[in-house]
């Protein structure tokens, strides 16, 4: 009987069409978190090189982001700013 009640779920999971099980997924693969959040690409001031992805809040941070990273190719503590 138990085995009836599993095989039960599991059919009724698969009523679900791939589409939406798996729109989450593919919504995390794109530009925008959910919400205001964008990914951004940060970049090192002095060699201008691209080291870091992180996301932002567009409604409290507008303007570019600049934060102090290390760039490995530097070999030093630099400003990263945000890139478009």
């Amino acid at each position: 009987m138990a085995d009836l009640v599993s095989a039960e779920r599991i059919v009724r999971s698969d009523r679900i069409p791939l589409c939406r099980r798996f729109d989450s997924f593919f919504m995390s693969e794109s530009r925008e978190v959910e919400g205001m959040r964008v990914f951004i690409t940060l970049a090192c001031t002095n060699c201008k090189q691209r080291n870091y992805t992180s996301t932002k809040n567009k409604r409290t941070h507008s303007d570019r982001m600049e934060l102090k990273k290390f760039c490995k190719h530097c070999n030093e503590h630099t400003p990263h700013r945000e890139t478009r």
